[in-house]
Order: C-alpha cells, then sequence, then structure tokens
C-alpha cells in the first residue's frame, strides 16, 4: 500500500512515495505473487463451474479424461478455489486487483457449491 507525502517549499512542490515499511523490491514480488494466485484463481473458476453442473445434473463431476487429466485438473480447480476463499475469510490482507476479484469470485463459487451439495443431499439423502 502506497501512502503520498506532500511537502511544499518555496521553490518546489514534490509529491513523494512513501511504503509503509516495506521496501519496493519486497512490493513487486508481493503483487506478482498476487497476480499469479489471482490469474489462476480467475482461470479455476469456470472449471469449477462446469463440474457443478456436471454434479448438478448428472450427479458427478467431470468425467476423468485422458490419463485422468481432467479429473486431475477439477481437483486443483477445486483447491485453488477453497484455499482463495479462506484466504479471503480469514487472512485480513487486503488484496487488490485480480487477486482481490479472484478471491470474491472464489466466495461466490463456494456458496454455489454448498447449494449444490445441500441439493444433492435433499434428493438423495447423502452425500455421494
Amino acid at each position: 500500500q502506497e501512502h503520498y507525502v506532500e511537502s511544499q517549499s518555496i521553490y518546489k512542490r514534490q509529491r513523494t512515495i512513501v511504503y509503509m515499511g516495506k521496501s519496493e523490491e519486497g512490493l513487486s514480488n508481493e503483487s506478482s505473487l498476487g497476480n499469479i494466485l489471482g490469474s489462476v484463481g480467475a482461470i479455476s473458476q469456470p472449471i469449477v463451474w462446469i463440474s457443478l453442473c456436471f454434479v448438478a445434473t448428472k450427479g458427478g463431476g467431470l468425467p476423468a479424461g485422458p490419463f485422468g487429466l481432467l479429473g486431475a485438473l477439477e481437483g486443483l480447480a477445486y483447491l485453488s478455489v477453497v484455499g482463495l476463499a479462506i484466504k479471503r475469510i480469514f487472512i485480513r490482507d487486503k488484496a487488490s486487483g485480480i487477486l482481490e476479484t479472484a478471491e470474491n469470485l472464489s466466495l461466490l463459487t463456494l456458496g454455489a457449491s454448498l447449494l449444490v451439495l445441500a441439493s444433492l443431499i435433499a434428493q438423495q439423502g447423502c452425500i455421494p
């Protein structure tokens, strides 16, 4: 997070960026990690949504696909969505940009997952 300190003298007015306890290098590493996490989370959302449609209509997730790659991708997508939702709920560090968007979408997706799960329990009487 950046804060600006403005100073004014007789000769010129200047604006200086002050980073709260972090060097510029540390900030760029955090933002690049946030961009990577946000990108992975954003890519994972449609995979989980398609899987939820399969679960709601057919009672099971995506087919395994060749060599089980599609099933593995589905599992990793669920893990990333749950991880981002947990990060959003329990870690009070304010994210921004694509990471914030991915975290918010993950909360929405987690809510939809719980609704699909409740629907399956109501229809089948158990968790498949």
